[in-house]
């Protein structure tokens, strides 16, 4: 029962809720991180006994949304070493008016190939295993209409018989595998976060769990605690990079959400959400703030 995604009507009536809705006298749902699911545990008593978001539940949906209505200048981070959804997410934040979008990790390589960049054997394989020729024909179309608004990286760190070097875009393709970006991106991603006023980041800029590949990383969260901004961080591994720099306490929100943000993000279903609001109304008056 649990497996299977249904509407909470169809999975109030498993043997799962029957035997122990009774038990209770509330159920309040505080797992944001599955609130785009649907299965049983997470939809199928809220419509039968009161329901509420648990408090971490609560946090999310109210600083995320705090996205939608960004105070300008709004910019966008998206780093990492997944990207096949980075498109539903740059064009959310486009519609929602934000001034920049800064690629780093593999979206950034991945927009470059884009371009028509190509990045070595070694590179090109890692981007093989996330995206289509589909996606990059989309890429390239967001480039033309918003060259102005997507920044991508002007070098890179590879490694090179254990030591990093920098290398310029222009000096593509390369034999070695890139983990990180070059100084002249970082100092210009970090110029184009100096007047932001809310600022998003999802992913790593680079191999930060490689030392001598952390400098983008650890200068693009500096300069995003340092700036005066509305900060909402996501992504386990970014929340990990910010423990490890003893940062996490000084950003605004960091989502514990990775499927669910970029569906939160990019306003698609989220099945758990709509069933606590359609809970409220059912039992209107019935939760009170505990």
């Amino acid at each position: 029962e649990e497996t299977l995604e249904k509407t909470p009507e169809e999975h109030s009536k498993s043997n799962f809720v029957k035997f122990l809705a009774p038990l209770g006298d509330f159920f309040i749902n505080d797992a944001f991180s599955a609130a785009h699911r649907s299965q049983c545990s997470l939809v199928g008593f809220t419509p039968v006994m009161p329901s509420a978001a648990g408090r971490l539940m609560e946090a999310e949906i109210k600083n995320l949304s705090k996205l939608f209505y960004a105070e300008k200048p709004s910019i966008a981070i998206l780093g990492g070493a997944k990207f096949s959804s980075s498109i539903k997410i740059i064009n959310a934040f486009l519609n929602r008016g934000f001034e920049k979008i800064l690629l780093a990790g593999l979206s950034g390589q991945a927009f470059l190939k884009a371009l028509g960049f190509n990045l070595g054997v070694i590179n090109e394989a890692k981007l093989k295993k996330e995206a289509s020729s589909s996606f990059y024909e989309e890429a390239k179309k967001l480039l033309k209409v918003y060259s102005n608004k997507i920044l991508i990286p002007e070098d890179f760190a590879i490694e090179k018989n254990g030591e990093r070097i920098e290398i310029s875009k222009n000096d593509l393709p390369i034999e070695y595998p890139i983990y990180d970006i070059g100084s002249e991106t970082i100092n210009k991603f970090k110029n184009a976060l100096i007047d932001a006023k809310t600022i998003f980041l999802s992913g790593p800029a680079g191999a930060f769990e490689k030392p001598k590949f952390r400098k983008g990383t650890e200068e693009l969260l500096n300069a995003i605690v340092d700036s005066k901004a509305f900060t909402v961080v996501g992504g386990g591994h970014t929340i990990a990079a910010l423990q490890k720099l003893n940062l996490l306490n000084k950003v605004s929100h960091a989502s514990v959400g990775g499927g669910a943000l970029e569906a939160f993000i990019a306003e698609e279903s989220m099945p758990a959400i709509k069933a606590l609001k359609a809970s409220a109304e059912k039992f209107h008056g019935k939760v009170r703030s505990l």
